[in-house]
């Protein structure tokens, strides 16, 4: 469960213990049917190390993207740097725009694409390391098999 950034407080006598939630964001444009957005989103809380990996598909008004950003707040995007592009995971300038104004007090990150930022089978490479024998868990398992390279660059 991931917790809001709480609201300004005018009763400064009060202790709020809020999780610090980082989300990383990237975008395919326009492969599904109808002109839809394959969106990939992770949400990491970085008090407990719990996380939501996903790819969704959206419509040219990132309305689910929006809705999901408002349920959980978080204090920092993280997104490719540079502009839109058909052959990579990438946040067009429209999407930026959407997070500015979604999200006004959270820090916009942008990584240099293949640099910093990995597409979906180089972030499941550098995150099998982590697991003991490169053993991936079920749901990456998942996602890998169902070709959900959007929610894997989000990783």
């Amino acid at each position: 469960m991931f917790l809001p950034r709480p609201k300004a407080s005018s009763n400064k006598s009060s202790a709020v213990a809020v999780a610090a939630v980082t989300v990383a964001v990237t975008v395919a444009v326009a492969v599904a049917e109808g002109g839809d957005f394959q969106i990939g989103v992770s949400a990491v809380d970085v008090t407990t190390g719990k996380m939501i990996l996903g790819q969704l598909a959206d419509n040219a008004s990132r309305s689910k993207l929006t809705t999901f950003l408002a349920a959980i707040n978080p204090v920092e995007v993280v997104v490719p740097k540079g502009g839109g592009s058909e052959e990579d995971a990438s946040v067009t300038e429209d999407t930026r725009a959407m997070l500015r104004r979604a999200l006004p007090g959270a820090k916009l990150t942008e990584l240099i694409p293949g640099d910093q930022f990995w597409a979906g089978g180089r972030a499941l490479e550098e995150a099998s390391g982590y697991f003991e024998g490169g053993a991936l868990p079920e749901t990456l398992r998942e996602l890998r098999d169902k070709g959900a390279a959007i929610a894997l660059s989000a990783l």
